[in-house]
């Protein structure tokens, strides 16, 4: 995956206040995640970052597991959100999830797609076939679960 980790290891602190400015929609768009998957009961974040989005869906879902190949970001998340018990935080790949199929009510997915070396619509141990339009949420598969 593209995103030297150098880079977020020395940006991690700045990230929020960039994001935040750069994109006046971001609360907004967080949101209306938090919005689509409220009342889910599993719910995976690829690439949770400094928990940005996290900190919308975690009040509105049962289990949130957050994962981000950044130690750095996890660790301004876990500052964000010390507490939260359905919340487990793990350092992971994106492109190397170890989740049993069928796990997931739903799977979020934002700000990442950009970095991502090949076509991140297939996210195959997942059972995720998705398009564009589900860039920032992925709404269960046609089983109900992902």
């Amino acid at each position: 995956m593209s995103g030297d980790g150098e880079y977020w290891e020395k940006n991690a602190r700045r990230y929020d206040r960039a994001t935040l400015l750069l994109n006046k929609n971001f609360s907004g768009m967080a949101q209306a995640v938090a919005d689509a998957v409220a009342g889910s009961e599993d719910v995976l974040e690829i690439a949770a970052g400094t928990g940005l989005v996290t900190a919308a869906v975690v009040p509105v879902v049962g289990r949130h597991i957050a994962t981000d190949r950044s130690p750095e970001m996890l660790e301004v998340l876990r500052g964000r959100l010390d507490g939260q018990a359905n919340l487990e935080v793990r350092t992971a790949d994106a492109l190397d999830l170890d989740f049993e199929d069928g796990t997931f009510d739903a799977v979020l997915v934002c700000n990442l797609l950009h970095l991502l070396p090949e076509p991140w619509w297939r996210w195959p141990k997942l059972g995720v076939s998705s398009g564009p339009e589900d860039a920032c949420s992925l709404p269960p598969s046609a089983t109900g679960r992902v």
